[in-house]
């Protein structure tokens, strides 16, 4: 089983993808991948195809009509198990 693989949001710390990463999980902030100026909806293929667990504040953010259907089903499955 593979571990998973965290996309941490420009709304939280970078230092958290470092924190991620000194555990051994790789990780990468927005910040690192030069995203950071991309809208939320830019970032859904990106999240998607790239299979990272998005790590944000503001998932409501990113579950929009245009968002594929299985990436809001993933975000809800992961809010669930946050809760």
């Amino acid at each position: 089983m593979s571990r998973a693989r965290f996309l941490i949001d420009e709304c939280l710390s970078v230092d958290l993808a470092r924190l991620a990463r000194e555990r051994g999980f790789e990780a990468n902030h927005l910040r690192d991948l030069g995203l950071t100026e991309k809208k939320d909806w830019e970032l859904a293929p990106i999240i998607f195809h790239g299979d990272w667990c998005f790590v944000t504040k503001n998932a409501r953010d990113f579950r929009g009509p245009d968002t594929p259907r299985a990436v809001r089903a993933s975000m809800r499955a992961w809010s669930c198990m946050r809760a």
